[in-house]
């Protein structure tokens, strides 16, 4: 699970992204017709055309969708989400930069002593 670095307050003014709107505009960017996202899932053209125009979908099929056409919905989710979370991996990596941050101070203060 993420670690809370940042909290803003969330007010009913922040709306959720439009989910069917973002999987239109990435088979735009992609050059996938519905068609095409329909024959990868094996399933109605209309069900895509369906999914075009809801401002919700499941996660399920979001996954299914982004293995198929290879893209991460999530992340995109993720990046429009009004609070910052930060994961595991990057908690991890920014005390990582600190530490080293830390040696390099120590090592430049050892060369201005040492006179190089």
């Amino acid at each position: 699970m993420g670690t809370l670095t940042k909290m803003s307050h969330v007010n009913s003014e922040q709306k959720m992204p439009h989910a069917g709107k973002l999987l239109q505009k990435v088979l735009q960017d992609k050059g996938i017709s519905k068609a095409e996202l329909a024959r990868r899932l094996d399933i109605h053209a209309i069900a895509v055309t369906h999914y075009v125009k809801q401002h919700t979908l499941h996660a399920a099929l979001l996954w299914k969708i982004g293995l198929v056409i290879n893209h991460n919905f999530f992340a995109d989710l993720s990046a429009a989400f009004p609070i910052e979370i930060l994961s595991d991996k990057e908690v991890q990596l920014q005390q990582q930069l600190v530490d080293l941050e830390k040696k390099l101070a120590v090592y430049q203060e050892i060369l201005k002593i040492s006179g190089k």
